[in-house]
């Protein structure tokens, strides 16, 4: 058991101190919230193609988001290599950048929380995996989870504490993906149609 846990406190302090690769994978997770189509191949399979066909809310969040500006940026240049029109908002992102008159938003507000979200939901999976159960009885204080666990463990990562409360709702809204990434992969999407949407704030 403290195997595990050490485990996972290693991986957490790893992943949420590393920006640049919190905002690499938040830039391709969101390129995917943006709009994909289904390819089928020779082989029988099917593939999803991300599109940007969405991406007026992208475009808008890239104002102020790094990651989001990334992502319309990946998605740009996909369509471009594919040899497809570039969706209007997509279109004047690459502008602004081909213009030189913006280097893009260096902000996280969105993609901090995205980041760090997905990290404590697959540090409460890889405990899940260990049997130990990912949630309990909102009323029971016997009880450990994987919530309680990772909730104890952030709390030092982080600037303010988290309650697990405020776990479990993450957890609940992101769990789905997060099962799909440790079955499949973290570009599970690519070959399957996506569970992941942007939490409410």
């Amino acid at each position: 058991m403290d195997d595990i846990r050490q485990r996972v406190r290693d991986y957490l302090t790893k992943q949420l101190n590393d920006e640049v690769n919190g905002r690499r994978i938040a830039a391709a997770t969101l390129a995917w919230t943006a709009g994909y189509r289904e390819e089928q191949l020779s082989n029988g399979t099917t593939r999803y193609i991300p599109t940007g066909e969405n991406s007026e809310q992208l475009a808008e969040m890239a104002k102020t988001d790094g990651a989001a500006w990334d992502a319309c940026l990946m998605l740009t240049s996909g369509c471009v290599e594919r040899g497809e029109v570039v969706p209007e908002p997509l279109r004047k992102v690459a502008l602004a950048v081909l213009r030189k008159n913006s280097p893009g938003p260096s902000g996280k507000a969105i993609w901090g929380n995205l980041h760090r979200d997905l990290v404590i939901c697959m540090g409460v999976a890889m405990l899940e995996q260990q049997d130990i159960a990912a949630t309990r009885n909102d009323f029971s204080r016997t009880e450990e989870s994987g919530c309680d666990l990772v909730a104890d463990m952030v709390s030092d990562m982080l600037p303010h504490p988290m309650s697990y409360g405020t776990l479990k709702k993450i957890w609940l809204h992101y769990r789905g993906h997060v099962h799909e990434v440790m079955k499949h992969g973290p570009f599970y999407f690519q070959h399957r149609s996506l569970k992941l949407t942007l939490k409410k704030r």
